[in-house]
């Protein structure tokens, strides 16, 4: 797949191209696929630690509203 970007700089090593707007994967297929596979019995989600950088000031265990 050809993409219209040039890398500026004296490096010799290609630098990945990243897109911000979720063009590269499915963002609704990401967060069921992350819901179903980390949902507690009590129906609770503990998402993994590897996300909390993402996660900003939301807490890692979601929890249903009853």
């Amino acid at each position: 797949m050809a993409v219209g970007a040039a890398a500026v700089g004296a490096s010799s090593h290609l630098p990945f191209v990243h897109t911000i707007n979720g063009t590269a994967c499915a963002v609704p297929r990401m967060i069921i696929a992350l819901l179903e596979t980390h949902q507690r019995a009590d129906g609770s989600v503990h998402l993994p630690i590897a996300l909390e950088p993402y996660l900003g000031a939301c807490p890692r265990v979601l929890t249903p509203r009853r």
